[in-house]
């Protein structure tokens, strides 16, 4: 009896092991599985230049005006109308441009009274220098003048010798025109003289 039980023990033990092995094969063994994360796109970066248009300004610079000073010859001398105040008198010298192109005036005529057979009277007209010296361009029939100014000669002296006239030099030239006039005079051996001249284009006080 005892023989029969370890037997039958002994039979089991092979089955049981098989079963067990049968049972262990029936397990699916699963493997863990990698996710890989979905790629990210990176946008690219795209430099724009643009361009910026550069504005240049042009300043434009008033330049003198055109033109070659006027001579003797282009010019033509008369006198204004005077005035008076305060023992003073006052002539507008009127130039004209008789040539037949635009030509410049700046500076001072050179002035002096002269008398028969142009003989000079006096000394010339002092410049006047507190007057600014404008450039004046003149095109043909165009005028402008210069101020001359004297002291009445009849104050100064009882017998004046008087002027028949007045010898006149453009600015920078050499050959004088001439224009006659009443009322200019000078005392007999005066040793100063009274006459004054203005700029082209300036007046006592500019």
């Amino acid at each position: 009896m005892g023989t029969m039980r370890r037997l039958a023990a002994a039979t089991l033990l092979p089955v049981a092991g098989v079963l067990a092995l049968g049972c262990g094969s029936s397990v699916a063994t699963t493997e863990p599985t990698t996710t890989s994360a979905p790629a990210t796109t990176v946008p690219s970066t795209t430099t724009t230049v643009v361009s910026t248009p550069t504005t240049v300004t042009t300043t434009t610079t008033p330049t003198a005006a055109a033109g070659s000073p006027c001579t003797s010859a282009q010019l033509s001398v008369t006198i204004g109308t005077g005035q008076g105040a305060a023992g003073t008198l006052i002539l507008p010298l009127v130039f004209t441009n008789s040539g037949s192109a635009l030509c410049t005036l700046q500076g001072f005529p050179g002035v002096s009274a002269v008398v028969a057979d142009g003989v000079q009277l006096g000394q010339p007209a002092r410049r006047d220098t507190s007057s600014s010296t404008p450039l004046v361009a003149l095109e043909p029939g165009q005028t402008t003048q210069a101020v001359f100014t004297f002291g009445d000669p009849t104050i100064s002296c009882r017998f004046p010798t008087m002027a028949r006239g007045l010898r006149v030099y453009p600015p920078d030239q050499t050959a004088a025109l001439f224009v006659s006039t009443t009322g200019v005079g000078q005392c007999p051996n005066s040793a100063t003289s009274d006459f004054s001249i203005y700029p082209i284009g300036g007046s006592p006080g500019s």
